[in-house]
């Protein structure tokens, strides 16, 4: 059984704060990023108020300090959300066991001694 891909926002969020706070800590970041990071925040995380702080604390800190600002979204992303984010690699983790089979065909064959 196949299941279809689960859209998780929190993580999709995560990975674009993660991909930002990589280009803040490289001195990366470009005219509009900032913009890009608020858009995604609204649009994943609309709700999520500690999100929306860590943004804009990394907006502002960019301004003056691209590692710094980076290093800090980066830690702020390590302790945010790890129960959504585990529960979603247990449901990723779920649907790939369900596409396992119980028993292989060879299992199954008369001439391999089973019956």
């Amino acid at each position: 059984m196949q299941s279809e891909p689960h859209f998780d926002p929190v993580v999709a969020f995560g990975l674009k704060a993660l991909a930002m706070a990589i280009k803040g800590k490289t001195r990366q970041l470009q005219r509009g990023d900032g913009h890009q990071l608020r858009a995604a925040r609204v649009e994943l995380v609309p709700d999520d108020e500690a999100a929306r702080d860590a943004v804009d604390h990394f907006l502002v800190q960019a301004e003056l300090d691209q590692p710094g600002a980076g290093a800090g979204l980066m830690d702020f992303l390590t302790g945010w959300r790890s129960g959504a984010i585990r529960a979603t690699a247990h449901v990723t983790e779920a649907a790939l066991l369900d596409q396992v089979p119980d028993q292989f065909d060879w299992q199954m064959r008369k001439d391999c001694g089973h019956e």
